[in-house]
């Protein structure tokens, strides 16, 4: 079939009755005109097409934003250039999106900067100046040295904003204490030092207790003392029995 222009034509036609009858009669391609609303659905994947081969396609003389704008909450493709006679406008955010991708562009309402994805990063688009300075933003970074345990140093950080590092606990030195109780003689008892570790006490040897016993030993009777110790080593005496004089002998 070939390509004719749409025709749209009224017509009014008596009808026997006299009764009055609109007809309304299109050709292909259709529809051609003027019209204050233009609707597709795009049901069954079809693609809305406009201008395919030629012309121009006019968009907001009334509508939701201001005369000549396009507006879509999705993305716009251009296999070309896109020139604006007056702005392009960009995204407002107040932090660099996720899923940046290599060209992409906005404004940073934060930091009042133009930012763009550059080498997998989000970056300043604008150099900083006297009168346009850079606004720092801290990245965890101390330039502090590492301190002694238990010490405090000082630094700034990539802002130049002071900063400190804190030192981990010192390493505990025992001091020779013990809490274990006193020990009775010749017992031991258990407790922990100043560093938590186990320590225990030994009692001393306990105080010996005669039994009476005495190792000097008399050889020959007839008087006289003996020396020896007892079962606490103590210094202990034994006297030589008395002799008995038996009939016959000479008593000595």
């Amino acid at each position: 079939m070939s390509h004719l222009a749409a025709v749209l034509t009224l017509g009014l036609l008596a009808s026997p009755a006299g009764a009055e009858e609109i007809r309304l009669i299109t050709t292909y391609p259709a529809p051609s005109g003027t019209y204050t609303q233009l609707m597709t659905t795009g049901l069954g994947n079809r693609d809305t097409i406009l201008c395919r081969d030629d012309g121009t396609v006019r968009v907001g003389v009334r509508g939701l934003e201001s005369a000549g704008v396009i507006a879509s909450s999705g993305n716009i493709t251009s296999g070309g250039e896109i020139t604006a006679a007056r702005a392009v406008r960009v995204g407002n955010l107040s932090s660099d999106p996720a899923g940046g991708r290599r060209g992409m562009i906005y404004y940073n309402t934060t930091l009042n900067k133009f930012r763009g994805f550059v080498n997998g990063s989000w970056v300043d688009l604008v150099a900083a100046t006297a009168s346009n300075p850079a606004i720092c933003v801290p990245n965890g970074s101390c330039g502090a040295p590492a301190p002694a345990c238990g010490a405090v140093s000082y630094g700034v950080d990539n802002c130049g904003t002071h900063c400190t590092k804190v030192g981990g606990a010192c390493a505990c030195v025992s001091n020779g204490s013990c809490s274990a109780p006193n020990p009775a003689c010749e017992t031991t008892t258990n407790g922990v030092d100043n560093c938590g570790n186990p320590c225990s006490r030994v009692g001393g040897a306990c105080a010996c207790v005669s039994n009476g016993s005495c190792s000097a030993v008399p050889l020959n009777c007839g008087g006289g003392i003996v020396s020896g110790v007892d079962n606490c080593g103590t210094v202990c005496y034994r006297q030589a029995p008395t002799c008995q004089c038996t009939s016959g002998n000479r008593c000595k």
